[in-house]
């Protein structure tokens, strides 16, 4: 199941973004700018401790499909914000107010990590990388057990984005930790929920890719994905294989939900035209007035889904 990652190695012309990424940074950034002014209005006397995760960051800077120009990443993204808000309550208020803010930005990718950095200290960060930037090369699931006991010890808010290339990266019993140490968390989950069922097939690969072997973490269990190829194999019309894939995405969706347990859950489902596959943008978080606004948000953008 190939996908194709990034290419950081050139740092003279940063890779293309395609139109679904961009939709999706676009719905990220409304709702963060949306998520730090409610924390800002709530704490107007002092300041405000949060701790982003972006488990999968990438070199933050590429460039727009059509008109090349350059587009930031989800790196810049949460900086540009929090200094945006910060900026804006500093000039209406008497005194220093301060959004305690501190980054992890990791990707297993070196490269990536490289030219991230490069980025950084290009636009005007170099002097926080260290201090409050932190770049981390490695796999999310291996490193964040460290970050969860930085974010315990700081007694922060907390931001996830887990923006995976496919389905497996991050999975889903560290989603399920992450969210039983903080249950105040936001996570931000990216799936590729196409491609997973694209690949649907009843067969030991296949359920090592979905981590059937853990009943308890899986994807899909491997009565599910028995039951799904029976279906798929019956599937003789297009009105039937439409039947089969919403089934299907049902049951991936609905054990999400089963493995993370008690929280609230909104799938913003996003099409690349590129490949003719969907993906989710999932939000998973215990605050129902955050679920509300997520879904407000996305709404208004994915009426015109590129």
């Amino acid at each position: 199941m190939p996908y194709k990652h990034y290419d950081w190695v050139n740092s003279r012309s940063p890779p293309i973004l395609q139109p679904h990424s961009l939709r999706k940074h676009e719905i990220i950034e409304t709702y963060i700018e949306n998520y730090i002014s409610n924390l800002k209005a709530k704490n107007y006397s002092k300041n405000v401790k949060i701790t982003i995760i972006d488990g999968f960051a990438g070199g933050g800077v590429y460039r727009h499909l059509e008109t090349e120009k350059i587009c930031f990443g989800s790196p810049f993204i949460f900086l540009k914000i929090v200094q945006k808000i910060e900026q804006e309550i500093r000039s209406n208020i008497n005194g220093n107010f301060n959004i305690d803010a501190v980054y992890y930005f990791i990707d297993n990718d070196k490269n990536a990590v490289e030219f991230l950095q490069k980025q950084l200290c290009k636009r005007g960060y170099k002097k926080f990388i260290g201090k409050n930037i932190f770049l981390l090369n490695g796999i999310f699931s291996k490193i964040h057990p460290v970050i969860s006991e930085i974010i315990k010890n700081r007694k922060s808010k907390s931001l996830f984005l887990l923006d995976q290339y496919g389905y497996k990266d991050a999975p889903i019993d560290v989603v399920s930790k992450i969210l039983a140490d903080f249950p105040k968390s936001e996570i931000f989950l990216t799936f590729a929920v196409g491609a997973l069922v694209n690949y649907l097939v009843d067969t030991p690969q296949f359920y090592k890719c979905v981590g059937a072997d853990k009943e308890k973490y899986s994807i899909l269990s491997k009565k599910d994905i028995s039951n799904l190829v029976i279906l798929k194999n019956n599937a003789k019309t297009i009105d039937d294989r439409r039947a089969w894939r919403k089934i299907a995405e049902e049951r991936i969706f609905n054990r999400i939900k089963n493995i993370c347990g008690i929280y609230y859950y909104y799938s913003a489902p996003i099409i690349s035209k590129k490949s003719n596959r969907s993906y989710w943008l999932l939000h998973i978080t215990a605050l129902k007035k955050s679920h509300i606004k997520f879904m407000e948000v996305c709404k208004c953008f994915l009426n015109h889904v590129p």
